[in-house]
Order: structure tokens, then sequence, then C-alpha cells
């Protein structure tokens, strides 16, 4: 039969006690890892969504600024009345959105 002294209890906490700090410690570092990765998917997805945006932006302007170019070349009366006309374009899609 095996006799167990004090000093042999506190030997098992100790490694007990390191073994669940070890557990836990693990376990933390493992979700910041996987928080780390959520995290970089995330912005890599917002990324591509600003950069889409951002080029339909700019062929937007691209085409409105040949359009007001195009605009100013016509004679006055022509030019207001396509003036008129693509202002009222801007304001249905605007009403729209």
């Amino acid at each position: 039969m095996f006799r167990f002294s004090i000093r042999d209890l506190l030997w098992l906490t100790l490694v007990v006690g390191l073994l669940v700090g070890w557990r836990i410690h693990y376990l933390h570092m493992r979700r910041r890892a996987d928080d780390a990765l959520a995290n970089e998917a995330r912005l890599r997805k917002d990324h591509e969504f600003t950069r889409a945006f951002n080029d339909a932006l700019w062929k937007r302007v691209e085409r409105d600024r040949q359009e007001i170019e195009r605009l100013m070349d016509e004679d006055d009366t022509e030019k207001l009345k396509r003036w008129s006309e693509w202002l009222n374009q801007i304001k249905q899609s605007r009403a729209s959105q």
C-alpha cells in the first residue's frame, strides 16, 4: 500500500495547478489567434468593398466630367436645355436612392 505525505500532496497540487494554468493560457492564445484571423478576413472584405466603391465613384466622376465638357461645347440654348435635363436626371436618381 502506498503512503502519501503532505509533501506529495503539495507536489500534486503544484502539477495540477501548472497543467490547468497552461490549458487556460493555451485556450486564451487560441481564441486570440482565431479572433485575429477573423479580423483579417473582415478587413480584407472591407478593403475590397471600399475599392469597388471608389472605382465606381471614379467612373461616375469621369462620366460627369465628360458630360460637362460636352455641354460646355454646345451653343447656349442647347446647353441650357441639356443642363436642365441633366440636373433633373440627377435629382431623380438621388430621390430614388
